[in-house]
């Protein structure tokens, strides 16, 4: 699918559902592969009630507090939800990235001791969270 398509399918979706914010492929302003990826610091069961007032066709595939994934139509849905603002954060910025690119930041986590996730850097060493606010900032800390 082409970005102009699904941004008008997110476009769509965002006058009826409060709370999403779009990451991954379109972000990044790409074409897509019939995915679109969310996150949420929202209730996954409410935000699922409502995709399901504006669409009849929901085939729901994985459906958990943390994440959910369905189809409308051909259209695959991914949800992550945050627990906080931290969290939805470090997802904006590590969901928007390409899977090259997280991999890559994972990777340099991992040779510093560390492991990259939504809740930040953790240092196995000192046993605590680093967090981040931007892109720049988590690279700096992983020279």
């Amino acid at each position: 699918m082409d970005y102009e398509t699904a941004a008008r399918i997110v476009s769509f979706i965002n006058k009826y559902i409060k709370g999403l914010y779009v990451v991954g492929s379109i972000r990044r302003r790409e074409d897509i592969n019939n995915d679109i990826d969310f996150i949420t610091t929202k209730n996954l069961d409410v935000i699922l009630d409502n995709f399901r007032k504006i669409f009849d066709d929901i085939d729901i595939k994985v459906e958990g507090d943390k994440y959910v994934d369905f189809k409308v139509g051909d259209i695959e849905i991914n949800i992550w939800k945050a627990n906080n603002k931290i969290e939805y954060n470090h997802m904006k910025i590590l969901r928007t990235l390409d899977k090259g690119h997280t991999i890559g930041l994972r990777r340099m986590a991992k040779e510093k001791g560390m492991r990259l996730s939504e809740k930040g850097l953790y240092n196995f060493r000192t046993k605590n969270y680093t967090t981040f606010k931007t892109l720049g900032e988590l690279k700096r800390m992983l020279k």
